[in-house]
């Protein structure tokens, strides 16, 4: 599905800051029962952030940490989202500052993890359209996920109203570059 998965792959198997994040995700992913949100959001996202790193002009190690830890704190927050961003944000920061990476990276990825339940088109630095346009394109195109999992609350029917509406709300938040790619991705799936 995603053009650069062979680059992506390999990446992560090999770059140590990529290694060690996908580690900590995976263990707290554990922790909160949470796998298949994992599998199916946090890894999917990187890979699009990856893909949309060219675009936005950002270097692809720092895209796809953005990517893998947009909604930690999903995770450290056993699966409340009101205010996962901060306690994301946060996270992120203490685990990169310990790893030794660069302190303005760091600013950057932390500042986008803050961003990232805003909207695209508003007057945000590229790291932060790319985390806002990745997780969108993630949510619409792995929508099957997000429906089963509301099918544990609620009906059929209230489950697809949902889904939709997040999907044209979701939509309208995107910039440009998101909804040329999203385009792009649907055209290829067809």
């Amino acid at each position: 599905m995603y053009s650069g998965d062979i680059e992506f792959e390999e990446l992560v198997k090999i770059n140590p800051i990529l290694v060690k994040s996908t580690q900590i995700i995976n263990k707290l992913a554990k922790e909160s029962n949470s796998i298949p949100f994992y599998k199916e959001h946090f890894i999917p996202c990187a890979k699009i952030c990856f893909e949309m790193s060219h675009i936005k002009k950002i270097n692809k190690i720092d895209a796809i940490l953005v990517g893998l830890f947009h909604d930690v704190g999903k995770f450290i927050l056993k699966g409340e989202i009101d205010n996962h961003e901060i306690i994301g944000a946060e996270y992120v920061e203490n685990f990169l500052r310990e790893n030794n990476y660069e302190e303005t990276k760091i600013q950057l990825i932390k500042h986008a993890i803050m961003n990232h339940r805003k909207n695209a088109n508003d007057d945000f630095d590229q790291m932060s359209k790319l985390i806002i346009n990745s997780d969108i394109i993630s949510y619409i195109l792995h929508k099957k996920y997000f429906f089963d999992y509301l099918l544990k609350f609620t009906n059929q029917e209230e489950a697809s109203i949902i889904v939709n509406k997040k999907i044209s709300e979701s939509y309208e938040r995107m910039d440009e570059d998101g909804k040329r790619m999203i385009f792009d991705l649907l055209i290829k799936v067809m």
